[in-house]
């Protein structure tokens, strides 16, 4: 059974070493040297399972063996920032409001939800 275009988001509470798989090849099957179906396998943090580990939640998760080989490994330090404590998402200092994911979560998501609280606020004061 062939694989389905996909991304997979493993949410942490489960507990996997993985943090999101990619099914490269749905993108562009020229993204495989030999043909066969690629997968990207993200793990965030400083995590270093064995393959073998990884493998077994790829095929957990998949819900099926699969016949899977590694084909490279590349290691991302600091590829986003760590986030300490409770950011507030955005500040305001001599009436500008700064925003950005640096002031929520290192992510898009981190910089839309900031956008989203400083107009939040200037609503809010407007009313």
């Amino acid at each position: 059974m062939p694989w389905q275009r996909w991304l997979v988001l493993v949410p942490p509470h489960l507990g996997f070493n993985i943090s999101h798989m990619a099914l490269l090849t749905s993108v562009s099957l020229s993204y495989s040297a030999n043909g066969k179906e690629l997968l990207s396998v993200s793990i965030v943090g400083s995590k270093e399972p064995a393959i073998a580990t990884v493998i077994q939640e790829v095929e957990l998760i998949a819900q099926r063996p699969l016949e899977l080989e590694l084909v490279s490994t590349t290691k991302v330090p600091r590829a986003l920032p760590r986030i300490e404590k409770d950011f507030p998402g955005f500040q305001c200092r001599d009436g500008i409001y700064y925003g950005g994911d640096y002031l929520s979560s290192p992510s898009v998501q981190g910089a839309l939800k900031s956008g989203r609280l400083i107009a939040q606020e200037l609503i809010k004061l407007r009313t």
